[in-house]
């Protein structure tokens, strides 16, 4: 009889560590996942940084840009004065350098709602990768600690 309960206790010793051991094949598999979508986040968030980056390099070009064309319509505006009459070109630069502050002032506000916005954007984008790495960390913790726990 004894013989026989040590041969159950070993069958039911095997029997758990079957369980067992398939229990932790399973959560290892659901780590594994979670992590991989953790990965996913991360690369969505390098790419979307990056996006974000080169629209603020394209803002900012396109401010530079404007301001060379405002300085070479300066320029120009200069040249043409010189060759008029004094009162002409008097009369000419005020009214250019009216026109030219307007138009810089049109770009350069259109510039900063385009930086504005991408700023906005990226920081909706910075708190959306936050919020699901916390929800992917508060998993892979409650996991870890099934895990451990078991």
């Amino acid at each position: 009889q004894t013989q026989q309960q040590r041969d159950d206790l070993q069958s039911r010793l095997a029997e758990l560590e079957s369980q067992h051991a398939a229990a932790d094949k399973s959560r290892s598999a659901e780590l594994a996942t979670v992590l991989g979508d953790m990965e996913i986040v991360r690369q969505e968030h390098k790419t979307l940084t990056a996006a974000m980056v080169q629209q603020q390099k394209a803002a900012e070009q396109s401010l530079e840009a404007a301001t060379a064309r405002l300085e070479q319509t300066l320029e120009q505006t200069k040249q043409r004065g010189h060759d008029q009459a004094a009162e002409l070109a008097q009369q000419v630069d005020e009214l250019n350098n009216v026109l030219t502050t307007r138009v810089a002032a049109a770009e350069l506000n259109k510039a900063v709602a385009e930086l504005a916005a991408a700023h906005t954007q990226r920081e909706a984008l910075e708190l959306q990768l936050a919020e699901a790495e916390t929800g992917k960390a508060a998993e892979v913790a409650a996991m870890a600690s099934h895990l451990h726990a078991a």
